[in-house]
């Protein structure tokens, strides 16, 4: 390696860990999760909130019988937030692929090449990686919906 390769690297470290902090705050300081379902559990009635700005909820009382629902719901809450969580990492190394393939103040760093094959490569990959994270998410909101209904 040369000399600039570690500045580059550096740079480049840099804006994936800015970029990953700014998606990052918001979701975990504010609870903004996609749908933003949420379970509380107290001593005979769970309440599941649901909207991210709008919020709506419904209050169930718990039972023997919809124990074991109620503890599928809480799983696939869980199972959307971590989701979320290991969405981010992968928005955020996205971004800043596209940050160093496309903006004009990156290309002009010095060590800093692009390349066409490396965009189509890029585009083609963001494109997989975008359509399986909408896939999931909205696997997974249909199962906590279904859970719901079940419990309603």
């Amino acid at each position: 390696m040369m000399k600039g390769d570690y500045g580059v690297w550096l740079r480049i470290t840099l804006t994936y860990f800015v970029i990953l902090t700014i998606l990052y705050i918001p979701i975990m300081v504010f609870n903004i999760y996609p749908s933003n379902y949420t379970l509380q559990d107290s001593d005979n009635t769970v309440i599941i909130e649901y909207g991210v700005f709008k919020k709506g909820q419904y209050i169930l009382q718990k039972n023997e019988e919809n124990q074991q629902q109620l503890a599928v719901l809480n799983y696939h809450i869980r199972s959307l937030h971590s989701l979320l969580i290991l969405g981010i990492p992968l928005l955020s190394f996205i971004s800043v692929g596209f940050l160093f393939q496309f903006s004009t103040y990156f290309k002009k760093m010095k060590g800093i090449e692009t390349s066409k094959k490396r965009a189509v490569a890029l585009i083609l990959m963001t494109t997989v990686i975008l359509l399986w994270l909408i896939g999931e998410f909205l696997y997974r909101r249909s199962n906590i919906i279904s859970s719901l209904y079940e419990l309603l």
